[in-house]
């Protein structure tokens, strides 16, 4: 059987203090390095971001590095494609506080088969100053579903994957729907939209990345400001308009001062059906039946 191969595409800004570690986790995958590429996007560093990559890509011949004017992460996505730089058969977007764990590619290799997406587990380190490691997986974390297969109309986004341990098929990134520059929080929009596309999802219990959430500066650890509150609204809205109204809830859950800023600005999302859970355990439905309704979030919903 044929080997496959893949490309990891990497946004970069001022990333000096951690690039390093995900560039080694490429060169250090055990799996054969004349298969992979890894595509570096500097998005206007001004620290050693840049030097550091260039030293890296001048003894390794899989390091290709960019640079551009800044435009935050979805300007990087928008970039690869419309210049075309992914060339091998499956895509993964680790970002550059993250890495990609040693057998990663050989498992997405071994049971990806001929599918769109294949979907493993990833390391998330938590709050506490990386002294400790949580195992995530998609398929037993709060969204337990089965992986689906649009024509068996099961097309069903989970937002517990995330991009660094989720790998496209190619031909399915280059037909993503352009992201909006300068507005956080694209990851969540292209993760639906490639899954939406998909005909195809595989998934294996297989830990394939390292996920540094917490990191002092990134997104998620700016999620209690106005300014991110505007750029989630905007993903909040789109998630409304494609109707997956998990998504909404999972946010409205995860973020009290957030919902204070909807109630505040008397901003409500339209529901246009009710939640898929009947995928879940018994203790899950439970569960958020009674947060929905005990703590009226479908006060924030207007109904069609």
């Amino acid at each position: 059987m044929n080997k496959k191969s893949f490309t990891v595409i990497t946004a970069a800004y001022n990333s000096q203090d951690y690039i390093e570690k995900c560039i080694k986790s490429v060169i250090n995958s055990k799996y054969d390095i004349s298969l992979v590429e890894h595509i570096i996007v500097d998005d206007g560093s001004t620290d050693n971001t840049a030097n550091i990559v260039k030293k890296y890509a001048m003894y390794y011949k899989h390091i290709h590095y960019y640079k551009k004017t800044n435009g935050n992460w979805g300007s990087v996505i928008n970039y690869v494609t419309k210049n075309r730089l992914v060339h091998n058969d499956y895509v993964v977007i680790c970002d550059s506080d993250d890495r990609i764990k040693p057998k990663a590619f050989y498992y997405v290799n071994k049971y990806s088969k001929s599918a769109d997406i294949f979907a493993g587990m990833y390391i998330m380190h938590s709050k506490s100053r990386l002294s400790k490691l949580l195992v995530i997986s998609p398929y037993y974390w709060i969204f337990r579903r089965n992986m689906f297969n649009k024509k068996n109309n099961k097309c069903i986004h989970s937002f517990s994957l995330f991009l660094n341990a989720t790998y496209f098929k190619k031909e399915l990134f280059y037909n993503h729907i352009k992201l909006k520059e300068k507005v956080n929080f694209q990851d969540a929009l292209l993760i639906k939209d490639l899954f939406n596309k998909s005909n195809s999802v595989r998934w294996k219990p297989r830990i394939l990345s390292y996920y540094w959430r917490w990191r002092k500066g990134n997104t998620m650890s700016k999620f209690n400001n106005q300014e991110s509150f505007k750029d989630l609204l905007y993903i909040m809205r789109m998630f409304s308009e494609f109707n997956l109204n998990e998504g909404i809830f999972y946010y409205l859950f995860g973020n009290k001062k957030f919902r204070e800023y909807l109630k505040a600005n008397k901003i409500k999302f339209k529901l246009k059906q009710k939640f898929k859970i009947k995928m879940w355990p018994w203790y899950i439905k439970w569960f958020f039946y009674v947060i929905y309704f005990v703590f009226q979030y479908k006060n924030f919903w207007e109904k069609n």
